[in-house]
């Protein structure tokens, strides 16, 4: 009976070859799951960016509808004030509202004026959403012009 004996050079080189691969194989895994996490992070502070967004668009909604049932229930208040603060759990954003008188190209009057509320945060990082509407001027109080 006739045997062949396996080459120890033929054998060295396939395990050589196998560490190169095992090693190449772990740098590509590293590289892969440092990108992956990068990723992550980065979609997360852009959650976190759109989540405040959302947060302050939803409270100048607010504001912007409570001060028109205010217009529409109350009469004017002349000394109303501008600004004002959010009560907890949102006491960390305020508000301010400014209003232009629109004027009419024929006449040159303004039964109209352009509202701008902004909400803002007041402290961490400086994000704001302004919010437009145009209401009636008898509604518009001397402090807001």
């Amino acid at each position: 009976m006739w045997m062949s004996m396996p080459r120890r050079g033929n054998r060295r080189c396939r395990r050589g070859l196998l560490l190169v691969e095992a090693v190449l194989s772990a740098v590509a895994i590293g590289v892969g799951l440092t990108l992956i996490t990068r990723g992550l992070a980065s979609q997360l502070s852009a959650l976190k960016s759109i989540e405040e967004y959302d947060t302050l668009a939803a409270l100048g909604r607010n504001t912007l509808l409570e001060l028109e049932a205010d217009r529409l229930t109350r009469p004017l208040q002349p000394e109303e004030q501008p600004e004002g603060a959010f009560p907890s759990p949102y006491q960390a954003y305020r508000w301010r509202v400014a209003a232009s008188p629109r004027l009419e190209p024929d006449t040159g009057q303004s039964p109209t004026s352009e509202l701008a509320l902004t909400v803002e945060r007041r402290e961490g990082p400086s994000a704001a959403v302004e919010l437009a509407a145009v209401w009636p001027s008898e509604w518009i109080p001397p402090t807001w012009e």
